[in-house]
């Protein structure tokens, strides 16, 4: 969801506030903010009254605009109606429920009348503000006040749908470490490699761990994370900077090759009447979803690799999925190859379908999740395409919504060998990934959990 910023106005009885408010609606809209003005969103035979204590108790950040008039220094006295919310908003703030409120003072304001009559509170902050007679251009001075708000709200990025829970509990995370030592916050960014308009925004009072969140996940700021998350110690408990670490890490894989995993160009097929939910790729009604494809190729070699690609299609939602890897052994008795992979297979089917102890691995008692995606990796090094083939489609007839990952490195199997082997619905996770690239994101995970182990000695994966 996007943030939400409350702004309280008297635009009613001054025209320069009406000016700033002009400014300000498109520039926070453009920035990415949900932005509630009275005038606009409350409508005809609303409880208003109800609706502004609703909104001004929802909102992340405000703007409160004051104009000569508003604060009373004409004969029609304060606005009672701008003050009361002027008080709630700071209120909420000092109480630590609000992030920032931001005063925006316009045009010849006397603050002592303005005090006297009611708005001390607010102007317990520092406000924006030009008084006439210090413009060289009095004309000019909503555009400054404006200005000198929006200088202080960083700017929210579009993510891809269902990122946004992703980004905000990174966010959730960057908060906590510059509640605890701006100063640590602001060298992380410097180490993540921010610089400019970019290190500017970081500094912002609204809005600033958020874009921090949302650069993260574009994967561009991944070679300095270690860098980035050492510079955050002094603010993050061990347990917080790995969880944090562990959010952000699954940005390195590419987005559009992950989103074949769960149904992205591969596509999915919804049983029919199914309500599909265009975030989870899940039937609302909880009906069962059969992925097209049968069986993912990916050209890695770990099943921590496919893992991050699965973490980075659901965008980490708790819960999201589940993934098992067949172990690495062959046939040493009178069994088939493909025998003995079938039944590796079955082996862990229970884990993957999180099945309790006794329960039968039978197609009439297991039941798809229709909020978990089921995935079974397996390393086609050393078996033929011929048997992931027969295997998978075994496994497809009892358990249609079933994904098989198949790990190609130091393999001749192939998308199209195991079409002709007898396999209908494959897909290839496209671009493919390099063993290079797949070496570097595995070093990065141990770079990272040495930053947060004494010593810098890795302990284990995460």
């Amino acid at each position: 969801m996007k943030p939400r910023i409350f702004i309280s106005h008297g635009a009613g009885r001054d025209p320069e506030v009406q000016h700033v408010l002009d400014i300000l609606l498109p520039a926070l809209r453009e920035l990415g903010y949900d932005v509630f003005v009275d005038s606009e969103r409350l409508r005809v035979g609303d409880d208003w009254n109800r609706q502004l204590y609703k909104e001004m108790y929802r909102c992340d950040a405000a703007v409160v605009l004051l104009g000569p008039n508003t604060v009373g220094m004409d004969s029609s006295g304060p606005s009672e109606w701008v003050r009361r919310e002027s008080e709630v908003l700071v209120g909420r703030h000092k109480a630590g429920g609000l992030r920032a409120v931001f005063p925006g003072l316009v045009g010849n304001i006397t603050t002592s009348v303005a005090r006297r009559n009611g708005f001390g509170t607010v102007l317990s902050l520092q406000a924006a503000q030009v008084a006439g007679s210090q413009a060289e251009d009095i004309g000019s001075a909503p555009e400054v006040v404006a200005k000198r708000i929006l200088a202080e709200i960083a700017p929210v990025m579009t993510m891809e749908a269902g990122s946004d829970s992703w980004a905000r509990r990174i966010a959730n995370f960057l908060l906590t470490a510059r509640s605890v030592n701006e100063a640590s916050y602001i060298a992380a960014a410097e180490a993540a490699g921010l610089s400019g308009d970019d290190l500017f925004h970081i500094q912002s009072k609204i809005g600033s761990e958020t874009f921090l969140a949302q650069r993260l996940l574009s994967g561009e700021l991944h070679p300095k994370l270690p860098d980035m998350i050492g510079e955050l110690r002094p603010g993050l408990s061990s347990d917080n900077l790995r969880h944090l670490a562990s959010e952000i890490l699954p940005a390195w894989v590419d987005l559009e090759a992950a989103r074949l995993l769960t149904g992205g160009a591969a596509g999915l097929i919804p049983a029919q009447g199914a309500e599909q939910d265009p975030v989870a790729g899940q039937p609302a009604a909880g009906r069962m979803v059969m992925p097209s494809s049968q069986v993912v190729v990916l050209d890695a070699s770990q099943e921590w690799t496919a893992d991050q690609y699965v973490q980075r299609s659901v965008r980490r939602k708790p819960g999201a999925y589940s993934l098992q890897a067949v172990p690495d052994e062959f046939p040493m008795d009178e069994r088939t190859a493909t025998e003995a992979l079938e039944e590796l297979c079955r082996m862990v089917l229970p884990q993957v379908f999180r099945m309790p102890p006794g329960f039968a691995l039978s197609p009439a008692v297991v039941r798809s999740d229709p909020g978990v995606r089921n995935f079974l990796v397996l390393r086609a090094k050393g078996r033929t395409s011929n048997e992931i083939a027969s295997v998978a489609n075994a496994l497809h007839r009892d358990y249609p919504w079933l994904t098989v990952i198949t790990l190609t490195a130091d393999s001749a199997c192939t998308e199209k060998s195991l079409r002709e082997a007898g396999s209908p619905s494959v897909v290839t996770v496209r671009p493919e990934l390099t063993e290079a690239e797949e070496l570097a994101a595995y070093q990065l995970k141990f770079r990272l959990d040495g930053v947060m182990t004494p010593g810098g000695v890795p302990v284990g994966c995460y």
